[in-house]
């Protein structure tokens, strides 16, 4: 249960600390960004009738994409790694611009393949085909511990 607190208090601390970062990355819209501040406060946690725990991410505004300035400093860091960086490459980071989210629930755990299954069985959704998967680790949930295909 601790573990599942500190997780929830972590959920907490980025939705406030992302308004801020994003305040910071955009300065010229800092007064609409500072709006937002006020409006982050923990969100309730949502229990599905299956157990699975979500949580309410608050509605917002975020900036989105780089500036010019921005990615020249981007190449510059870039090119520390590799000589071969180029400009263009940064291209689809243009416009900046401000993005407004709907208010909207996330689980707080990744959707196993058991659950998936339940879902496409009681649903009729058709499979999203993974061919990468081959062995029994996968149906048993958690690929990230001591998996290897």
């Amino acid at each position: 249960m601790t573990d599942r607190l500190l997780f929830f208090l972590a959920i907490c601390f980025f939705s406030a600390t992302s308004v801020v970062f994003a305040m910071h990355a955009g300065e010229e819209h800092k007064e609409e960004l500072l709006g937002n501040l006020q409006q982050v406060r923990a969100e309730p946690l949502f229990v599905q009738s299956d157990n699975s725990l979500m949580i309410r991410i608050p509605a917002g505004t975020f900036k989105m994409g780089s500036s010019f300035e921005e990615n020249k400093r981007h190449l510059k860091g870039c090119r520390k790694y590799d000589k071969s960086c180029e400009l263009w490459w940064f291209n689809d980071e243009y416009p900046d611009r401000l993005i407004f989210l709907d208010s909207y629930w996330l689980d707080i755990y990744e959707v196993t393949n058991e659950k998936y299954l339940e879902f496409v069985l009681a649903t009729g959704h058709r499979f999203a085909l993974d061919q990468t998967c081959d062995t029994d680790k996968c149906r048993d949930g958690n690929l990230w511990q001591g998996a290897s295909f």
